[in-house]
């Protein structure tokens, strides 16, 4: 960790402990010990990626039996610092260029199984100005199309419950609606063997997870209709754990009480 001034927020409960085994895995997306449907494993990976974005750092102490401890170390604000600087600084972190997110007023179409995702992904799009409707799946989407009209862009998951996959969702869509723009969505790593069969050059890639400016980035560019760097479609290193490396560089798993 920087040297440094920080302000601490600690989070610690007196319950049963996270074993050793399963805290160096904490950190990684969608890494989760609920049962299916129960959670979506991106909760610490998401606070891990705000805290490294905020220049901050997070620590973990765990002690099975006894109790878990959390700790997020955020710089502290220099004195005399004004609201425009605090302003360009989140700036800065959020959007890398320290400029604010594009928005729009298209319409789009969220089509998502995991209802706490496909919440945060509604969310941001309508506070980036988006007319947004959403579906569960595939079939749920089609039926949107066909009662309330095209939309604009077509932002849908890649693996989904049901007999249609997100691919095969974007086909359909383009075919029934050819102006329709698409932006896919999955959680697969690069190296998957579903990646390669799945995620063909024909619709543009947004990797899971993602943050509110690399969705901004994304769906603008599909509307528009024009590449966007690289970094901006798939996260750059640094906003990624290290746990999803497998190493563990950002936390502590001392064995002592909370």
């Amino acid at each position: 960790m920087t040297p440094g001034d920080y302000v601490v927020i600690e989070v610690s409960d007196n319950g049963a402990g996270i074993p050793p085994e399963i805290v160096s895995h904490i950190f990684e997306p969608f890494y989760t010990t609920k049962e299916q449907g129960k959670g979506t494993g991106l909760g610490l990976s998401m606070t891990f990626g705000f805290v490294k974005q905020s220049s901050g750092h997070i620590t973990v102490n765990s002690e099975v039996g006894r109790g878990t401890a959390f700790r997020l170390y955020l710089p502290r604000t220099q004195a005399g610092a004004t609201e425009a600087n605090v302003a360009a600084r989140f700036a800065a972190l959020e959007g890398g260029r320290g400029e604010a997110p594009q928005g729009g007023n298209e319409t789009v179409l969220v089509v998502e199984d995991i209802a706490p995702l496909r919440r945060i992904a509604v969310q941001q799009l309508k506070t980036l100005g988006y007319r947004v409707r959403e579906a569960e799946d595939a079939a749920a989407a089609l039926q949107i199309l066909a009662t309330e009209g095209a939309v604009d862009l077509l932002f849908s998951d890649v693996v989904m419950p049901g007999t249609m996959h997100g691919l095969e969702l974007a086909r359909e869509v383009t075919r029934i609606h050819p102006g329709t723009k698409v932006l896919l969505t999955s959680g697969f790593p690069r190296t998957s063997s579903t990646d390669q069969q799945l995620l063909v050059p024909e619709f543009r890639l947004l990797r899971k997870p993602y943050i509110y400016h690399e969705l901004a980035q994304a769906v603008r560019a599909a509307l528009d209709d024009r590449e966007e760097a690289p970094a901006a479609l798939d996260g750059g290193p640094e906003n990624r754990p290290a746990a999803a490396t497998g190493t563990h560089t950002d936390r502590e798993t001392e064995t002592r009480p909370a």
